[in-house]
Parts: C-alpha cells; sequence; structure tokens
C-alpha cells in the first residue's frame, strides 16, 4: 500500500484554512444562526471596511515597510463622519468626501516624510498614529461639551440607580 504524502500540510496556508473550515463546521454543528444568510451577510458587511483596509496593507507590505497608523487613521476618519454629520449637520457623502481627503493627506504627510527625509517607516507611522489619535480626542471633545457629557454622566448613574431599585425613570 502507499504512503499518504502530507507534505501540503506543512504549508501554512492549508493549515489555517483547515483551522477555519474546521471552526466552521462546529460553528454550524453547535448553532442554529452561524450558516445563515443574515449571518453571513452581516459578517461580510463587518468585513468589508476591514478588506478595504487588507488590501493597502498588503501593497505595504509587499515593498517590505510596515504603517501602523492605518487603522488610527480610519478610527479618525470615522469619528470625523460622525462628527460633520451629527454635530455640525454637513451632509453625510460631503461628510465622506471630507473624510477621505483628510485621509488621503494624512497618508501624503506620512508617506512624504518617509520617502524625502528617508526616515524609518516605523517611526514616522506610530508618530502619525499618536497625532490621529490625539486629533480624535479633540474631536470627540468638541463634539460632546463638558456639560453634555455631565449631563450624560448624571442620567446614566440616575438610570443605574432606578434599575437597582427597580424603579422606573422618567
Amino acid at each position: 500500500m502507499r504512503k499518504l504524502n502530507l507534505a501540503f500540510l506543512k504549508k501554512r496556508e492549508i493549515l489555517v484554512a483547515g483551522v477555519i473550515l474546521l471552526i466552521m463546521i462546529v460553528m454550524t454543528c453547535t448553532t442554529k444562526t452561524f450558516l445563515t444568510v443574515n449571518n453571513l451577510m452581516s459578517v461580510a458587511l463587518g468585513l468589508s471596511a476591514d478588506g478595504f483596509l487588507d488590501l493597502a496593507m498588503t501593497f505595504i507590505l509587499i515593498s517590505g515597510q510596515i504603517d501602523l497608523s492605518l487603522g488610527a487613521i480610519q478610527c479618525f476618519a470615522s469619528m470625523l463622519i460622525g462628527t460633520l454629520y451629527i454635530y455640525k449637520g454637513v451632509n453625510i457623502w460631503l461628510a465622506v468626501l471630507i473624510s477621505v481627503i483628510v485621509s488621503v493627506v494624512c497618508g501624503a504627510i506620512t508617506g512624504s516624510l518617509i520617502a524625502k527625509l528617508n526616515i524609518v517607516p516605523f517611526i514616522i507611522t506610530l508618530g502619525m498614529q499618536v497625532c490621529t489619535c490625539m486629533w480624535a480626542r479633540v474631536a470627540l471633545l468638541r463634539a460632546c461639551s463638558a456639560l453634555s457629557l455631565l449631563n450624560a454622566w448624571v442620567v446614566t448613574c440616575r438610570l443605574a440607580c432606578a434599575r437597582r431599585m427597580r424603579l422606573r425613570y422618567n
């Protein structure tokens, strides 16, 4: 009898695909809602933005570089859209366009600093990550004034007390 050649299992991609397939089989057998159209659509919609970021990161990694600021810029862009749309009353499509432009400018600043000044990409992207996180905090604090934060805290505390005493808060 011929021996089975298991050399293909040593490839990392095959092993990861097998583990994912095993998890899917276990989840399908243990829950009713895992392999439904609604769940698969929800997962696909939830991962679509990450897919675009992964595509961009693939080109960066293929070139032998690293970008730590990608997630922070995505977070900042999301907060910028929400702040412009909810608190400033800007049209949603205009808010998205402004967010894309700001994200491209952040990427252009990062790329030009790396290319022109010949600084290690790890340092520059780490700095951009810190800057975008600080900008996001400033935008959040401007959008939510101290008074509205205090009011939200008071209402939250009253609701928590009312739930503990099983009373209805109006």
